[in-house]
């Protein structure tokens, strides 16, 4: 059976300077050392125990030595459970397997690691618009643990072992993103990200549920849906753009998304010219994979019409390089028409922000208004269920008794009745 001991790395040949802290394994009259990132001085150490003395507060260093202490016990109980892990698993295994199978143990599983690990599966998988949301968590992460000290982040610079992974670690980067201006919602979908990908750690017995996220906000506030009245659709559609390449471009996107009953961007820059056979595009939305069929109209052959021919089997001028990188032109081009749909929004006196989900939300409540059944706009927005549109439309149907409230208001101020 091993056994494992902390030990301080060469203090004949480190004489005087920081010695780096190793975890030895000894299994049948023979070790192996597994060295960390750790280091302390020769008077750190409790002689004689592999333990650590904690200095006064003087020295600045007593926070760095408990951090350092709990990371070792963390690392050393992980590291007791991978020589079980080997023990039973393998008759024959020894110390340098115990150890190497620890070294894997304590890379694969590095939070920033495991979410490029799950990032890939989902890219190969076709599920590109989850995957970028796993890619953008780690790139938060990283940005958040390279303002700390190395030590705290159990010896990595800008990544951290799951193991690590405690309450108060989430509430630090629950407060540095609220400190970057992120509203909580997107601070709950960072939270939700991490939380997924521990879960599967703990899926694959890597570490125990230690509940990480059991003090950080991970739920979700309803946001007020923006629909667009029909006299504002129009006035976006008919305002006179001549010679605003930039701005008539997020217009006809805006549009487009409209006209195909609110489509989203990823599913439109997705179409390809096959979609269209005679009069009728058909398509999977890739969030559920329905197939949807829509009606082609004059409107929609007009709008692309107006745009030249690329070399690529696209039908929108969004993707127009057969030899782009899909998944960075098409975040390229959303942001370019997000940018000119934020001065499309001032250009036409807009009050709040304008969006590619207001052309959706507004294709929704417009039909809701003109008295489209429930059963048509669910089928019609590609719903699983009415149910799921009868959640969607809640919030606009707030505004239809608000306008009917002012009707009532103005009725009684006017002395009507």
């Amino acid at each position: 059976m091993a056994t494992i001991i902390v030990v301080p790395g060469d203090p004949v040949q480190n004489e005087g300077k920081p010695e780096a802290v190793c975890y030895r394994v000894k299994k049948d009259g023979k070790s192996c050392v597994y060295a960390t990132a750790y280091q302390l001085r020769s008077e750190e150490w409790e002689s004689g125990k592999g333990g650590m003395t904690i200095p006064d507060e003087a020295t600045g260093r007593k926070l760095e030595i408990i951090t350092i202490r709990d990371y070792i016990l963390r690392e050393t109980d992980a590291l007791r459970r991978t020589a079980w892990q080997q023990e039973h698993r393998y008759s024959c295994c020894t110390a340098h397997d115990i150890v190497e199978s620890f070294r894997v143990y304590m890379i694969r599983y590095k939070m920033c690691n495991l979410l490029a690990l799950i990032e890939k599966g989902l890219r190969e998988s076709g599920r590109i618009r989850t995957a970028q949301t796993y890619h953008t968590t780690a790139n938060r992460l990283r940005a958040f643990l390279s303002e700390r000290p190395i030590w705290m982040n159990g010896g990595y610079r800008d990544d951290i072992h799951i193991i690590h992974f405690t309450p108060e670690l989430m509430l630090a980067f629950e407060g540095w993103l609220r400190g970057n201006g992120l509203v909580p919602n997107t601070v709950s979908f960072y939270m939700r990200i991490l939380r997924a990908a521990y879960n599967r750690a703990v899926e694959e017995h890597a570490v125990d549920d230690l509940r990480p996220f059991r003090r950080v906000y991970t739920g979700m506030e309803r946001t007020v849906k923006r629909a667009l009245s029909a006299k504002v659709i129009r006035k976006i559609r008919d305002i006179d753009l001549e010679g605003e390449k930039e701005i008539a471009y997020a217009r006809d996107m805006f549009m487009m998304s409209f006209y195909l009953r609110g489509m989203s961007l990823v599913d439109m820059a997705s179409l390809r010219r096959s979609n269209l056979e005679g009069n009728r595009l058909t398509y999977r939305r890739s969030k559920t994979g329905q197939k949807l069929t829509v009606l082609w109209t004059r409107e929609m052959q007009a709008l692309i019409a107006a745009y030249p021919r690329n070399d690529t089997d696209y039908l929108l001028p969004i993707i127009r390089r057969s030899s782009s990188n899909v998944h960075y032109a098409y975040r390229h081009e959303c942001a370019r028409i997000n940018a000119g749909l934020k001065e499309l929004a001032t250009r036409i006196g807009l009050k709040g922000k304008l969006t590619m989900y207001a052309a959706r939300h507004s294709w929704a409540s417009i039909a809701q208004m003109k008295g489209v059944p429930i059963s048509v706009i669910s089928k019609g927005m590609g719903h699983d269920s009415e149910k799921t549109t009868r959640i969607y439309l809640a919030e606009l149907d707030k505004n239809v008794v608000d306008r009917a409230n002012a009707t009532v208001m103005k009725a009684l101020n006017s002395g009507m009745g």
